[in-house]
């Protein structure tokens, strides 16, 4: 396996950005065109270690592509309460089309309700919050508005503040620097070759210093997204996603290194 430091590598993407179209590495697989960068590179991971820089991810995004990239995985606090599968399915669930149990899966921003009601509340400087309001449920969904009222009865349909779902800033901000403090964004172009798929890497742009807060404003845009994957016995996973051409908002710093446009 290679070993880079800052300028040793940034000197390598650039080798890469000037070939031009290169031939995909890994055919057939849904990531091919950070497998092929890795392999060009001579690394295993996409995560980088250098002596000078500490660790590095290095990002790979398709011109065009407006597809959503997954950051990291949180569930909201309270944590104890493992609250997605004991009170988010069980009491906000709708039944799953194989019959089997129930569903509780949204992909939620600041900027609006799903038609099922929900949205995320950034109204507290320091905080992310699941809001509800079952007169934002639309009419398409009149069979889980009259589910909600059979569950709760005479019973106000909103979420019990005790099992209030909600992330503080400060735990963002350790997410997003363990997992993305540094990034090489490599946007690249791809079109169909003799021989299969062929990539070219046309801008190279290293992104430092992320910052929570700006996931905050790109929520409110309706770029950001937090994503519930939950049935009956299985949590897939709370997510915190972006619109992929959005990313490299989430840094305070941006360095275009290599830009063949």
């Amino acid at each position: 396996m290679v070993k880079y430091d800052t300028k040793s590598l940034t000197a390598k993407l650039g080798e890469i950005n000037a070939q031009g179209w290169i031939e995909e590495h890994r055919k057939g697989n849904q990531g091919s065109a950070g497998n092929t960068l890795e392999d060009l590179l001579g690394v295993k991971e996409n995560n980088l270690k250098l002596p000078d820089a500490g660790e590095w991810e290095l990002k790979t995004h398709k011109y065009g592509s407006s597809a959503l990239l997954t950051l990291f995985h949180s569930e909201p606090k309270p944590r104890n309460t493992s609250l997605v599968e004991r009170y988010l399915v069980p009491k906000f669930g709708w039944p799953r089309k194989s019959g089997k149990g129930l569903s509780f899966r949204q992909t939620l921003t600041a900027q609006k309700y799903t038609n099922r009601g929900f949205k995320i509340d950034t109204s507290e400087d320091d905080m992310l919050k699941l809001k509800f309001k079952v007169n934002e449920i639309t009419s398409d969904q009149d069979d889980y508005r009259n589910l909600l009222r059979e569950r709760f009865g005479n019973y106000s349909i909103s979420i019990d503040p005790q099992y209030q779902p909600y992330w503080e800033l400060a735990d963002l901000e350790i997410a997003m620097n363990r997992k993305l403090k540094n990034t090489f964004f490599v946007d690249y172009k791809e079109r169909k070759g003799k021989n299969g798929k062929e990539f070219r890497y046309d801008k190279i742009t290293k992104l430092t210093n992320i910052n929570a807060r700006n996931y905050f404003d790109l929520l409110n845009c309706g770029i950001a997204y937090i994503d519930f994957d939950a049935r009956t016995g299985k949590n897939h996973g709370t997510k915190f996603r972006i619109k992929s051409h959005k990313f490299a908002n989430l840094f305070d710093q941006q360095e275009v290194l290599y830009n063949r446009e």
